[in-house]
């Protein structure tokens, strides 16, 4: 986040739908300041680092009014919401997930994920310097490219992944799961072992366990197929694959 999306100095009625239900959708254990902080800093970045803008304007298409006049090089933001009416949609977006990075990392992040739908006729065009690359896939297939090492991702977002493709649709997922809060934070516990670094999720049944990483050195890990359900990652030549419990 920057210092800016703390402190915006936005109206109440710039959200498309009652203040008070944003904070009360997207809040949920979090302050009112932090809660509309996470959300227009991932509008911002959003818009920055794809050029799809989650909000309406007045007087044209929204993404050919950010594109044309402001240019996503430089950065406006600020500038695009207080110089035209403007109507944030904070009820395209759903808490998903709040990871915390394992405290033996020497950078670490405290991160919330959002689910958001994509605002009809905006084209996805990535900034070329923070989003190199954008394409659409299902979440099954994600997983799979990662597996075969084609798009190699982050734990956080293999898991994310994992857990989106178990719905069959859209209108499944917005039924079983949208609006589920943030949930416990996620804080995986990364252990090294002579097979690599690996990563132990919260809901490993040893998470919690003393002298894991002894018992992780004694045999090769075996490694799961594409999409079963797991709970230790280990890094291999870049990829992040999960593995036997």
């Amino acid at each position: 986040m920057e210092k800016w999306d703390g402190s915006p100095g936005l109206p109440h009625t710039v959200w498309d739908e009652p203040f008070h239900r944003v904070l009360e959708r997207l809040g949920r254990g979090i302050s009112g300041e932090q809660a509309m902080a996470h959300l227009v800093a991932a509008i911002r970045e959003t818009y920055e680092e794809t050029g799809v803008f989650l909000a309406e304007q007045e007087g044209g298409g929204i993404q050919e009014i950010g594109l044309k006049r402001f240019g996503l090089e430089e950065r406006r933001f600020r500038d695009l919401l207080l110089k035209q009416p403007t109507r944030l949609q904070s009820s395209r977006f759903s808490p998903w997930a709040h990871w915390i990075t394992p405290e033996a990392m020497s950078v670490r992040f405290d991160t919330r994920f959002y689910l958001a739908l994509h605002p009809e006729g905006q084209v996805c065009l990535p900034d070329e310097m923070e989003t190199t690359q954008g394409l659409w896939i299902r979440p099954s297939d994600g997983v799979l490219e990662n597996h075969e090492a084609r798009i190699p991702l982050s734990p956080p977002a293999l898991v994310t992944l994992q857990e989106l493709s178990v719905f069959k649709n859209l209108e499944e997922l917005r039924c079983r799961a949208w609006d589920k809060g943030w949930g416990p934070p996620r804080l995986p516990k990364a252990v090294k072992s002579p097979w690599g670094p690996m990563l132990i999720m919260p809901w490993d049944p040893q998470y919690c366990s003393e002298g894991l990483a002894h018992m992780l050195g004694r045999r090769p890990p075996e490694y799961l197929a594409p999409l079963e359900p797991f709970s230790r990652l280990i890094q291999r030549d870049g990829v992040w694959r999960p593995v036997v419990t």
